[in-house]
């Protein structure tokens, strides 16, 4: 097919170009613990493995990494308690790289995560980069979580 002389060359060529491909980034998160988050995180990224996709997984718990421990090749120890660590964290989560991402959020976590996903403006750039924000909210019958 030959370009319409009219119309320049990058245009047309962006215009044939596939849209990018929406990526997820699960955030598995309760106010409380010991409520079965990181069994949903790691039943969520072992689905994924075996459907013979990419997936990357993030242990946001600094007490207890047993999502980086059950799947060491997948899942990384990440820290949202410094700059340096949140920068880290955000900055891979961001990245349309055509991996699934799963985040198991520690409930001690639960506010400063979102307080931080707020500041930064996340859920407004992952739209912009076709990247979906889902949150997996693992409730229990208490007070906390009614008012998370």
């Amino acid at each position: 097919m030959a370009a319409d002389p009219g119309i320049p060359t990058e245009r047309v060529s962006s215009a044939l170009a596939p849209a990018p491909r929406r990526q997820p980034v699960y955030l598995v998160c309760s106010p409380r613990s010991r409520v079965g988050r990181t069994l949903i995180a790691r039943m969520l990224m072992e689905y994924v493995i075996a459907d013979g996709r990419r997936v990357l997984g993030f242990d946001v718990n600094p007490e207890d990494r047993a999502l980086a421990r059950h799947l060491p090749l997948h899942a990384f120890p990440a820290s949202i308690a410094e700059s340096r660590g949140q920068v880290a964290l955000f900055d891979r989560l961001i990245l349309n790289d055509g991996s699934v991402k799963v985040v198991d959020l520690a409930a001690e976590l639960f506010h400063p995560f979102f307080e931080v996903m707020y500041q930064i403006g996340f859920t407004p750039e992952a739209r912009a980069r076709t990247i979906d924000t889902i949150v997996l909210f693992v409730v229990s019958d208490d007070r906390k979580s009614e008012q998370a």
